[in-house]
């Protein structure tokens, strides 16, 4: 019982120092990004500048159109584009709703983007994921960080949370890593609740039961590119490639400038045609 109850103890201390450190580097993280993004916000000015008197020069002046991204200030070129509800900022990777363009937008909007691993709209951050292994002389350990959304990082906690079991002490490590990918992301969100599910359904190509989350989100959102965009990438991998052009040409109404649903688009027209 002595030995039980000291393994308890040890386990709660573990536990909460490890809370206390992950969010004190996860606050840096996002502050990090935060600063990153700012210090670029001044080069897209500039470069917007240089297209305006590119254009003017061959005298398309008047075609050349930019808006500042709502999230971070950036300039993004619109030119020959129309105007749509939303604006993709390829900056600070978030979709914009502009003013009027949708009945209730989204509040936490901005955290939301591409994820850098599956590409899919979500809500990406930078995860500290490893583990610790004590032996009789030694101590093993591994750790690093992996920026994509929750959907990704979930196997990688799982995965790290038997590995923290192997020597019991670090197991509460194990545990928060899996706390923080399953308990983040969008899951307390209100408009993009079960976001993550949806995206997970979607690595897992279950092609109609990740469809229907996507549109039980979008009977909440309706204007939503990222949404749109996430089916027409899930149609694609599935092989549905009809209803993927679908779903891009729809999300491109949404939002006429988000560059990856013109890509994935012509690639699959490109697929039909071939």
């Amino acid at each position: 019982m002595a030995l039980v109850a000291v393994l308890v103890l040890v386990w709660s201390a573990i536990f909460f120092l490890g809370l206390l450190g992950f969010s004190f580097w996860y606050g840096n993280q996002a502050r990090a990004r935060r600063k990153g993004i700012q210090a670029g916000v001044a080069h897209t000015h500039k470069a917007a500048e240089a297209r305006y008197h590119e254009l003017a020069k061959c005298g398309h002046a008047a075609a050349y159109r930019a808006e500042q991204c709502p999230h971070c200030g950036a300039a993004v070129e619109i030119s020959g584009l129309p105007a749509t509800a939303q604006i993709y900022c390829p900056h600070c990777q978030a979709l914009a709703t502009r003013p009027g363009g949708a009945p209730q937008p989204p509040r936490d909007e901005a955290h939301y983007r591409l994820c850098p691993v599956c590409k899919l709209y979500a809500a990406p951050q930078t995860f500290r994921v490893g583990y610790v292994a004590f032996f009789v002389v030694a101590i093993v350990r591994s750790f690093g960080s992996v920026e994509c959304c929750h959907a990704c990082v979930r196997p990688h906690a799982r995965g790290y949370f038997f590995k923290n079991l192997l020597t019991l002490v670090p197991a509460p490590l194990g545990l928060l890593q899996v706390l923080w990918a399953y308990l983040g992301g969008a899951r307390f969100a209100t408009a993009f609740k079960g976001l993550d599910e949806a995206n997970t359904l979607s690595h897992r190509k279950q092609l109609e039961p990740a469809l229907g989350h996507y549109q039980a989100i979008l009977q909440r959102v309706p204007v939503s590119a990222g949404i749109k965009y996430n089916c027409g990438l899930t149609c694609l991998r599935c092989g549905d490639l009809v209803r993927a052009d679908q779903f891009f040409v729809a999300a491109l109404a949404d939002c006429s400038n988000l560059i990856p649903a013109m890509h994935a688009r012509e690639a699959v027209r490109s697929m039909r045609a071939g």
